[in-house]
């Protein structure tokens, strides 16, 4: 290895600011790194939390002599930190019975502190990368078998981005700007809390949790809109908690500064700013700087007595004093300690180096990306890209490098990560459906042991603790031996008034008109949120929301534009379609919680027909006006599938109503030659067809195999097969739409005589 640079990053956030500001009639977002001085050492607010009796002394090892030709800097010495003239702690709100610090204490020239012997092998997993050594692995870990979802947390716009578990709490950072603490059993929210309490950030794009004795400490980019400003930017925030969710102790907010690197080293927590020279160790429950370099060496792993960097270099855990650096110019992804070895792996390669010195033991050299390295068991696995072997997994002897085993042909996996347990290598995968798996490995010879289908989870990441994997997403999934249970519910729907029976065929052949209105006369779409409480209406282009009972307006935030429209099972998005003149159409993913705009999708020629979400609310159906049926990955934005509904093989036919089958597997759509077709949602593949009464205006999924067809005069039930089980007639035409409430008891529709509300007569 040769000389660590970094311009390779910065390069990468320069070309996202040029991509941003390129053509298009858009207005542009763009992230802005501002360019800030060193984020300011731990001037801190400290709330009520005693620093800990340092640990007893052990002799440190003795120095290892440098490999390298280049001497060591002399040592470092601890330093008073200075406060740049802007900086300013931000005070947090003592519990109670805390006595609070003086706000600016700065430490005392530090005592060095010999750091307390890493732990036997925890049995969670205390940081990103977890285990001992931040080898990406707990010896601890059993996955049971068979895997079952116990309960899943989060949402879009709150999805995970960082988690720690242990002692039957997960420490969650939201990438909405939260720190959340949840049961581990159930999922079960104990306390969640803004990050940074006198700003709401839009997202927090990046972040860590390590967690340190019974001290918390996240590190996070959250990235901001100013006020009356379209430009984004984006902040560096640095907090620590106790394992109740109160405040310890805060770094003052650093504008421009995109987030912080963190390892958890004993009694204390390692940080380095990104992009910035510098490397601090804190205590951890009182944030005091022990000592701190003006070194680029953000930290990767340690031993308990020896803090090793990405650089590659190595420091003093007490004292800060460099031990070594590596010269080398590929740049370190992840660095892991086992065995009195380190394991580097570059963009290209997979190295060991003798943790004394720095000296390279072997390489390999792939024409691949491994995106990740697991150390556990005697072996490094890694996830080498195209190019290195043709399986997705490789387990390479970590005394020699050679391989041992491969595993997953590549040409149908592609890894998104991959961890270490007791005895197995579980990985998170995606196939060439573009569906996401948890696949559980031996680790003695690569055979698959266990498949677990995640849908489309977006998967960021993944952690093992006891006998559960957890699975950082789109939402946080946990997986173990067991029954399981939904820890989030979808909101409670209304209970349906007395006697209320629902649209059966065994019904009276009448649907009767409890409630006709003179709101929406104008109306392109009607959506009932899954709870029954709201209705969201489309009328001359914009969104009207309204409280289902008496449609009583309800006001939105800003003005929107809409045309077709539909809720997320768990009623926490609303899915709105626009046309932009000369930019095509787009739809948008509206937070119902706060009418924030999640994402759009984007690449849309024609108009928007119909939009559909699946029950699992991973997957969005679009429908537009020449027959375009596609499949949206919702968590991503990712265009899935892309079909036409083609008559006789040459004529496309338009789609007015779309709906998936209640198990996901199946999309269903009513033709404009009023037949109605169903694909498969993995590959497309037609599945059924029947021909109705007329052309559908309105699709609904029953039951098991039960769809009811919505046409302007009359709601049929069919089964899948195209059996008809029943006519229920209207008294009138009904004219465009509309949509079942969440039990599916009673029925809105829209036309030219406004929102009417239906009830099966009986």
């Amino acid at each position: 290895m040769k000389k660590a640079v970094r311009t390779p990053l910065i390069g990468i956030l320069l070309i996202a600011l040029l991509a941003a500001c390129g053509g298009g009639s858009q207005t542009p977002t763009v992230v802005v790194v501002i360019a800030s001085p060193t984020p300011p050492p731990p001037v801190i607010t400290v709330v009520a939390s005693p620093t800990p009796a340092p640990a007893q002394p052990t002799a440190p090892p003795p120095t290892a002599a440098p490999v390298q030709p280049t001497a060591p800097p002399p040592t470092a010495t601890p330093v008073q930190p200075t406060v740049p003239p802007t900086a300013s702690p931000t005070p947090i709100t003592p519990p109670p019975t805390a006595t609070p610090v003086p706000p600016t204490v700065p430490p005392p020239t530090a005592t060095p502190v010999q750091p307390t012997a890493p732990p036997p092998a925890p049995a969670g997993w205390t940081a990103v990368h977890g285990g001992p050594g931040n080898a990406r692995a707990n010896p601890n870990a059993y996955p049971g078998s068979p895997l079952t979802l116990l309960w899943q947390w989060g949402a879009l716009g709150n999805s995970p981005a960082a988690l720690a578990v242990a002692g039957g709490q997960v420490f969650v950072l939201s990438d909405g700007g939260s720190f959340c603490i949840l049961d581990a059993a159930t999922g079960a929210e104990q306390t969640c809390r803004p990050l940074w309490p006198d700003e709401k950030p839009l997202s927090s794009t990046d972040g860590q949790v390590v967690l340190v004795g019974d001290t918390v400490v996240v590190g996070a980019m959250e990235s901001y809109t100013e006020a009356g400003m379209v430009v984004e930017s984006v902040r560096g925030v640095l907090a620590a908690f106790d394992l109740t969710g109160q405040p310890r102790w805060a770094w003052p907010v650093v504008p421009g500064l995109p987030g912080y690197q963190l390892l958890a080293v004993g009694d204390a927590v390692a940080v380095s700013p990104r992009l910035r020279d510098s490397l601090s160790v804190l205590g951890a429950a009182g944030g005091q700087e022990r000592w701190r370099t003006s070194d680029y060496a953000p930290p990767q792993a340690s031993d308990g007595a020896t803090l090793y960097t990405d650089v590659v270099s190595a420091y003093r855990l007490d004292s800060g004093e460099r031990l070594w650096v590596q010269d080398q110019d590929d740049i370190v992804l992840h660095l892991a300690y086992a065995g009195g070895r380190l394991y580097a792996s570059a963009f290209d390669s997979i190295a060991a180096l003798d943790a004394a010195n720095g000296r390279e033991l072997w390489r390999t050299d792939w024409d691949a990306y491994p995106a990740e390295i697991a150390v556990a068991h005697g072996r490094v696995y890694a996830a080498p890209g195209v190019g290195a072997f043709d399986q997705a997994v490789v387990a390479l002897d970590a005394g020699s490098g050679q391989v041992q085993w491969l595993a997953l042909p590549k040409e149908q996996w592609q890894i998104s990560s991959l961890v270490a347990a007791a005895d197995a290598v579980v990985v998170a995968a995606r196939d060439k459906e573009w569906a996401d798996w948890l696949l559980v490995l031996d680790a003695a010879n690569g055979q698959l042991r266990e498949k677990v289908s995640l849908g489309e989870a977006g998967v960021r990441n993944l952690a093992v603790a006891g006998d559960r994997v957890y699975v950082l997403g789109e939402t946080l999934q946990v997986y173990g031996p067991g029954s399981g249970a939904a820890a989030t519910a979808p909101p409670t729907a209304t209970p349906p008034p007395a006697g209320a029976q629902g649209i059966t065929p065994a019904n009276a052949a009448q649907l009767s008109r409890t409630q006709q209105t003179t709101v929406g006369k104008n109306a392109q779409s009607l959506a009932w949120s899954p709870d029954g409480r709201f209705l969201a209406l489309s009328e001359g282009g914009i969104l009207h929301l309204y409280q289902a009972g008496g449609l009583t307006p309800i006001a939105l935030p800003r003005e929107t534009q809409a045309g077709r429209l539909a809720f997320s099972p768990d009623g926490r998005l609303l899915a709105v379609t626009r046309d932009e003149m000369g930019s095509g159409s787009f739809i948008d993913l509206w937070q119902i919680a706060d009418w924030s705009l999640v994402r759009s999708l984007e690449g849309l020629e024609y108009s928007i027909m119909d939009l559909a979400f699946s029950p699992d609310g991973r997957l969005l159906a679009s429908a537009d006006t020449i027959a375009h049926l596609r499949l949206w990955g919702v968590g991503q934005g990712t265009l899935l599938h892309d079909r036409q509904a083609i008559y006789q093989g040459t004529h496309p036919l338009m789609i007015f109503a779309l709906a998936f089958s209640p198990d996901g597997q199946q999309v269903w759509a009513g033709l404009y030659n009023s037949t109605v077709q169903s694909w498969r949602v993995g590959d497309g593949t037609p599945t059924a067809a029947f021909l109705t009464r007329s052309s559908v205006v309105g699709l609904f999924a029953g039951t098991g195999n039960q769809l009811w067809t919505l046409t302007s005069s009359a709601i049929d039930a069919w089964l899948t097969d195209g059996s008809n089980q029943g006519t229920m007639t209207f008294e009138h035409s009904v004219g465009s739409g509309g949509d079942v409430n969440g039990d599916g008891v009673l029925l809105a529709t829209f036309g030219p005589e406004g929102v009417e509300f239906w009830d099966p007569a009986g």
